[in-house]
């Protein structure tokens, strides 16, 4: 958040000690190009899901294309506008930050119902019953760190149907699902920071992640296919 525009960096990177290098991010505000600020400061909301699982295979194919990590983003922002009509928010920057502000209340039940659990390194996500994702990191650390604004990237999503229903998928479903994501067809491209970007493709999974000195530090896969 902050400088001339709101942004979201368009994959998993990470910098050696003492390195600097250029990162590839997106605007999630489209109405502005001003300083609010001469730096950026850490947001407590990540793109939220269902755009991330769109920006990831807009990503994918601008590596398979031109070595490149560049993301669509006219789709991000017409993601972004789509999101704002549908919850009823606005902004006059069509900031993607004023919604999740606008919907603090909302995303606070999830933040309170849902706490990472010892040793716990990952998780399957599941709206309204159905499988959309998968976020695993390489420490329980790092996954407490990030879980809060993970699950703020998700509920962002259910709040945009949430009918009060209760509703989980079932242990076979779960499985097909890792078993899909298993299963995909990988590529490695070197890494911009440390390590190689892996990209997975699949019957209706995208997914990607970072792989350091045969470390797996961060992976995330969506299904972008839903079953019946």
């Amino acid at each position: 958040m902050g400088a001339k525009q709101n942004r979201v960096v368009n994959l998993s990177i990470l910098v050696g000690a003492g390195k600097r290098i250029v990162i590839p991010v997106s605007c999630v505000e489209q109405g502005r190009w001003k300083y609010r600020s001469h730096a950026f400061s850490a947001s407590e909301s990540a793109l939220f899901a269902k755009a991330r699982a769109a920006k990831m295979r807009h990503v994918s194919a601008s590596l398979r294309q031109s070595g490149s990590r560049r993301a669509d983003q006219g789709a991000i922002w017409d993601a972004v506008s789509a999101k704002a009509e549908a919850l009823h928010c606005e902004s006059d920057t069509m900031a993607m930050n004023d919604l999740f502000e606008a919907r603090t209340r909302d995303l606070g039940r999830y933040t309170e119902a849902f706490r990472p659990e010892p040793r716990q390194r990952g998780a399957v996500v599941a709206l309204d019953g159905k499988v959309v994702g998968l976020e695993l990191f390489d420490s329980s650390v790092a996954f407490a760190r990030y879980f809060k604004k993970l699950l703020r990237s998700y509920a962002m999503d259910a709040v945009e149907t949430a009918n009060g229903k209760h509703l989980a998928p079932s242990a076979e479903e779960v499985r097909r699902f890792l078993e899909s994501l298993a299963s995909a067809s990988g590529e490695r491209f070197a890494a911009l920071g440390e390590g190689e970007d892996i990209r997975l493709s699949g019957a209706g999974i995208e997914g990607g992640g970072l792989e350091v000195e045969g470390r797996l530090v961060h992976l995330a896969g969506y299904a972008t296919r839903q079953s019946a």
